[in-house]
């Protein structure tokens, strides 16, 4: 096909390739690409013939990382990570920390080729040496972690690929095979699933943690979701994945459907090949005594017969091709020689039509280029994220937060507070060899992370923690050799290396340290017999180049500083060097041997000096592997010997040689010093025991609390049903008092019935009595009251709604009915909550006598509507004076009138009555305002 030997020879191409550190070794070419990310790229490109000898011995220190093509995209959008390898130190000392090792574990959790190849470049994912840029990537790491933890989503990768190279290959106006074709598609589809993932759990806003173990603190910058963000600017093309899944079926092949053309070509083809088949299948069924074998096969692209050379006049055709051995000729016969042609035919145009449907795909592809390139740097990206998160969650890992002298945390260890703070901190290549130990050397990749038992992986390794005060600015370690001296450098520049990297780092929560750009080290022996290199002569070379590089954040780590030389020379020059670099580097980590070293700390009047020491087991003359800080240590050489097998009597003369020596006092100093940290720590281990103690006490005592007040609680509840019980029962008897009232119809009954009344009343009456808010008033008819929405002006309450929720007030002439929550009184009270009928019973003795309780009948009732005021107010008279004193009460329905003047008249009337107690509205279902309801006075 049209470009096919171009891509076999892209192919080639690439397996003749080494592609590293933004090099390209073709043939004896190499092509060197440098770059610098400070707000923008610039590329120099060098082209240079080399011998192929000279390449090979340089092939171990070169630079892995990602191919030329597209290198600009890969790292601008996969960060624009900015490397700080220009100069060998940078390089040794990255070199020195295993880190590409590291990185290596980490690319176990890729997904895609591209990720992986980026990870496992020769030194390792390259650094960032901007503060900003490291916190963009342990965002978008904590991103993943808050994906598992809070979701339990885990990014599906399937069907991703690279695509840059065929995208941009394609907008040169090449042609791309089906199955590369359909490699576009499937990484559309991917990442509108990656998408679909993402936003549906993570927004652009602040996500403060939830959880007990996640500290997330920091301004919104800091603790934004970042990968939403990564998938904001990328246009997917969905256009164009629905064209090629039209297209290309999923084995690869383009479909009849792709055009009207091809379904006419194939059916032709499919229709000339079956009519071959049957030509043949009766020739075989005809001639078989003529054939080696009864099948059709195929000679280029020609259907024949394989027919024994002895009868090959038996079957006349053409010979196409004859078998190793001679017996056996491949003919072509006569009859099918013409439809054989047309099947050639039909399959070249076939061909070239399924070219024309490529080419057409492909300049569709082409035309949208830039935007798919896009999607498979956001692809890289993202699988960039979720390898330093898989890799988090798998070893519990936190995340650190970077700290400087204008903002550093108060959480430290021991509540000091410290520029540097990393508790239990475990270095990953120790954790890590536990891991493949636990799985018994099977490698572990992503997809088995997840059924890993992670809380247990890191229990076997000694943590150490780092406590360093603000102002310190230099640390000196000392201690037994064989103790972790090493091994605490490895792990602080290890841990710095993972921040700065967007990784989480093993140790406990919170984890902070300075932000270093650059870490330097000088850890091992540089001796060298090519160099002429003696070991001093080794530490010096690598130390001179550490000054040269030095920046006022640089971590430096020095392994026995002042070693290799005459002890009394070397420890004059460790202690100058350490002075020089406290004034220079953000912070040193030194370890040594020299006594002289240790006094730092008591001679620097600035206090820039700390001590630490490796504890040593002096009972069991075995090292512990913990870090102290605050004190020097010894180096219990005599013991490690001793311990190792050197004989006694070494060992006893080695004893009397140093007796009476100065180093001995020294020793002494310390191992008092050692005596009262131990008794101080079981001081402070009592106490935090007893502390202990009292929180589960107090503890103990809140609960027992809590006991007593939900009981009380139930008690009361008991209380208010035991209340609700009795006064259903009161309301039992109350109606049977009615009833009975209502059937014996006397006055000596009415007057019975009230007495019943009240002694119920003054016996459930103790039990609803509620205590009155000083702030709340309950209000009355006749009280005067402010309307809060009408201004100050008082007014007076004409009376209540049955349930007590609304209150009708008198504003000038008219009468306005307003919600209870709407007045104050007087004094500027608000009003307490009406009581609910049915709930409680409110008995107010304190201001009238109890209202009887009546029933409305018709006896009971007088309608004087229509009547003039005079003659209402005899029949009035004549009800009052009948049925009013046997009942208790009477409505006068005198409606609402005109002007209301009946209505006016009748309660003058009423005003001044010997036997009527009080009146008010009757109930809205009995008439409301066009009725008033007559209490008669009781005992008359």
């Amino acid at each position: 096909r049209a470009g096919g030997w171009e891509k076999s020879s892209r192919k080639m191409m690439d397996g003749l390739s080494y592609i590293c550190g933004g090099v390209w070794f073709l043939g004896g070419w190499n092509v060197s690409t440098r770059m610098n990310f400070h707000g923008r790229h610039s590329f120099m490109c060098e082209i240079q013939t080399i011998r192929r000898e000279k390449c090979r011995k340089k092939m171990g220190r070169v630079r892995a990382c990602e191919r030329v093509d597209g290198v600009e995209e890969m790292l601008s959008d996969a960060g624009k990570i900015s490397e700080v390898t220009d100069s060998d130190v940078v390089r040794d000392s990255l070199r020195l920390l295993e880190w590409p090792k590291i990185c290596s574990y980490v690319a176990r959790f890729c997904s895609t080729s591209a990720g992986r190849e980026f990870m496992q470049r020769a030194e390792g994912i390259p650094v960032p040496e901007n503060r900003m840029e490291s916190e963009r990537l342990l965002r978008e790491t904590r991103d993943i972690v808050q994906l598992d933890r809070r979701h339990g989503v885990v990014l599906d990768f399937g069907g991703a690929g690279d695509i840059r190279r065929d995208v941009q290959y394609c907008a040169k106006g090449g042609l791309l095979a089906e199955k590369d074709i359909l490699r576009v598609a499937s990484t559309i589809t991917a990442v509108k699933r990656l998408r679909r993932q993402i936003l549906d759990h993570l927004t652009e806003e602040k996500w403060n943690g939830e959880e007990a173990d996640e500290q997330w603190v920091g301004d919104d910058s800091h603790d934004r979701s970042e990968l939403p963000h990564v998938l904001s600017n990328i246009i997917v093309h969905p256009e164009i994945e629905a064209l090629i899944y039209d297209t290309i079926d999923d084995f690869g092949v383009v479909r009849d459907s792709a055009s009207e053309e091809l379904r006419g070509i194939r059916d032709r083809l499919r229709m000339a090949s079956s009519e071959i088949q049957m030509i043949l299948q009766d020739i075989v069924a005809r001639k078989g005594n003529a054939l080696q074998e009864r099948i059709i096969t195929q000679r280029y692209d020609r259907f024949v017969l394989p027919v024994k050379a002895g009868m090959k006049s038996n079957v006349p055709g053409t010979v196409h091709d004859t078998s190793a051995s001679g017996s056996t000729l491949f003919i072509e016969p006569r009859e099918v020689q013409e439809k054989n042609t047309l099947v050639r035919r039909l399959t070249k145009m076939e061909k070239e039509e399924i070219e024309r449907i490529l080419a057409s795909l492909c300049q569709r592809i082409g035309a949208v280029s830039g935007d798919l390139v896009q999607v498979s740097n956001c692809i890289f990206r993202l699988d960039l994220a979720n390898a330093r998160g898989r890799h988090g969650i798998l070893l519990n890992a936190v995340e650190p937060k970077f700290t400087d002298e204008s903002s550093i945390s108060q959480l430290a260890v021991d509540s000091l507070p410290n520029a540097l703070s990393l508790v239990s901190a475990r270095h990953p290549l120790l954790a890590w060899q536990e891991i493949d130990e636990q799985q018994k050397g099977i490698r572990v990749t992503a997809s088995q992370s997840r059924s890993l038992p992670s809380q247990k992986i890191v229990t076997k390794v000694i943590p150490t923690t780092y406590s360093v005060r603000r102002g310190v600015t230099c640390a000196v370690i000392t201690g037994p050799n064989t103790g972790g001296k090493t091994v605490s450098l490895k792990t602080l520049g290890v841990a710095s290396l993972m921040a700065r990297a967007g990784l989480f780092i093993l140790a406990n929560s919170p984890a902070q340290l300075p932000y270093f750009d650059r870490i330097l080290a000088d850890i091992g022996d540089e001796q060298s017999i090519e160099q002429s290199l003696s070991t001093f002569s080794g530490h010096v070379e690598r130390v001179k180049r550490i000054l040269s590089a030095l920046t006022p954040q640089t971590l430096v780590l020095l392994d026995e500083v002042g070693s290799g030389t005459d002890p009394s020379e070397g420890a004059a020059l460790g202690v100058a060097l350490l002075r020089h670099l406290s004034r220079k580097a953000n912070f040193t980590f030194a370890t040594t041997h020299h006594g002289e070293l240790k006094t730092l700390k008591y001679v620097d009047e600035e206090g820039r000096f700390e001590n630490a020491s490796m504890e040593f087991d002096d009972e069991r003359m075995v090292p512990t592997y913990r870090l102290i800080w605050g004190i020097p240590g010894r180096s219990n050489a005599l013991s490690i010997a001793k311990r190792l097998g050197l004989p006694n009597e070494i060992i006893e003369d080695a004893k009397k040689s140093l007796s009476g020596s100065s180093s001995e006092d020294v020793n002494a100093v310390i191992t008092a010093l050692e005596q009262q940290r131990l008794e101080a720590e079981k001081y402070l281990e009592d106490v935090r025991l007893q502390k202990a103690e009292a929180e589960r006490l107090k503890d103990k005592a809140a609960k027992k609390l809590q006991k007593l007040l939900e009981d009380e609680e139930q008690m009361r509840r008991n209380k208010e049903e035991a209340i609700k019980v009795e006064v259903s029962q009161a309301k039992q008897q109350i109606a049977g008092v009615v009833r009975k009232m209502q059937a014996e119809g006397s006055s000596k009954a009415a007057a019975n019935a009230r007495s019943e009344i009240q002694q119920l009343s003054s016996q459930f009456s103790p039990l609803v009595t509620e205590k009155a808010d000083a702030n709340e008033f309950d209000p009355r008819p006749g009280d005067v009251v402010r309307i809060n929405r009408l201004g100050s002006e008082p007014v007076e309450i004409l009376s209540l709604s049955n349930n007590r929720a609304d209150v009708v007030v008198a504003l000038g002439p008219m009468k306005v009915r307003v919600k209870r929550h709407e007045i104050t009184s007087l004094e500027g009270k608000k009003p307490s909550k009406p009581h609910v009928d049915g709930m409680k019973l409110r008995m107010d003795t304190e201001i009238r006598s109890p209202k009887p309780i009546v029933v409305r009948q018709i006896f009971n009732t007088c309608d004087v509507r229509g009547e003039t005021v005079d003659l209402a107010l005899e029949k009035v008279d004549t009800m009052l004076s009948n049925t009013g004193i046997r009942f208790g009460a009477i409505w006068i329905v005198h409606g609402y009138g005109t002007t209301g003047a009946l209505r006016r008249g009748v309660r003058e009337h009423l005003k001044g009555h010997p036997l009527v107690e009080s009146f008010e509205d009757a109930h809205q279902r009995d008439g409301g305002t066009g009725a008033t309801v007559v209490y008669l006075k009781q005992g008359i």
